[in-house]
């Protein structure tokens, strides 16, 4: 038995609340998670959790057994940092995004980062839903809000805008300059299941569109904007090129979304990974650009 491997395979079933969902974490097989967990149960003599065919629970033994584990990898993760001195980043790094920010922004500066630490292995974990960083073993994400659980830290990076954008074919029908209620009489391209626009006029509700094309990815939006379906709510990232190129042109001008914070963050550990610092420190000075 990988004493660490093992050690490191129940902290993450710990966390997740399941075998299945530790797996999946990991990239291993269940079976793979299974067989560690019952490796060090045999080792130390106990009984580390308790289960049913529905639940995963820590016993007793098991939750003071993470309560002094956990600090003793982080030592082990620092020790290794120190080992490979300053600059000399290795190991893997799981970063957390969403699908249409990872495209849009982040994966086309990537490769100067990649390019200054040639020993890190990057996973990208990009998904259009709220990701629980702790349960799911990611490193760091970038996210629309900060941290949110005791668990997690963070910095803030920049605002994000917001502005209703259509096509050029839509405007050419429809126009330019409309007004928030104007809106209530065509098609809003929203993410699911909200079905409306967000509340972003001043002394305006929500608004409510005719009819609702919805979906749960901004690049899906994005495209039916660009096919002239309708009016989208999209932030900066997303459309700034569309904007440029004139594929996609801004309405309603003086109003926009309220701006978002976009932040990065992390678990919150006694030490953070030479990796995590590097990432934080690089996106913190490319996110103004």
């Amino acid at each position: 038995m990988n004493d660490l491997e093992a050690m490191r395979t129940f902290v993450q079933v710990a966390v997740s609340g399941s075998f299945s969902s530790a797996a999946a974490a990991l990239g291993l097989g269940q079976p793979t998670v299974s067989r560690r967990v019952a490796e060090l149960e045999r080792a130390l003599g106990v009984s580390l959790f308790d289960r049913t065919t529905r639940s995963v629970a820590l016993t007793e033994a098991g939750a003071r057994y993470l309560e002094e584990l956990r600090p003793a990898l982080e030592a082990v993760d620092a020790a290794a940092e120190v080992v490979r001195g300053p600059g000399a980043l290795g190991g893997r790094l799981r970063v957390a995004a969403s699908v249409s920010f990872a495209v849009a922004w982040l994966c086309p500066r990537l490769p100067g980062f990649l390019a200054t630490h040639p020993e890190l292995d990057l996973d990208l974990h990009l998904a259009d839903r709220h990701i629980d960083l702790v349960a799911e073993a990611m490193d760091v994400a970038v996210r629309i809000g900060g941290p949110d659980a005791p668990s997690l830290a963070g910095r803030r990076l920049r605002q994000v805008e917001r502005w209703y954008v259509a096509s050029p074919e839509w405007v050419a029908t429809h126009g330019q300059s409309l007004s928030p209620s104007d809106l209530e009489r065509h098609t809003g391209l929203v993410f699911a299941p909200t079905g409306t626009w967000p509340r972003t006029f001043e002394g305006e509700d929500r608004v409510a569109p005719r009819r609702v094309v919805a979906a749960t990815s901004g690049h899906a939006l994005l495209e039916l904007a660009r096919a002239g379906v309708g009016v989208a709510l999209l932030p900066d990232w997303l459309v700034e090129r569309d904007l440029e190129r004139g594929t996609l042109i801004r309405v309603l001008h003086g109003h926009a979304g309220v701006p978002l914070p976009l932040w990065v963050v992390w678990p919150h550990r006694r030490s953070v990974s030479g990796g995590v610092r590097a990432f934080v420190e690089w996106l913190s000075a490319r996110s103004s650009t």
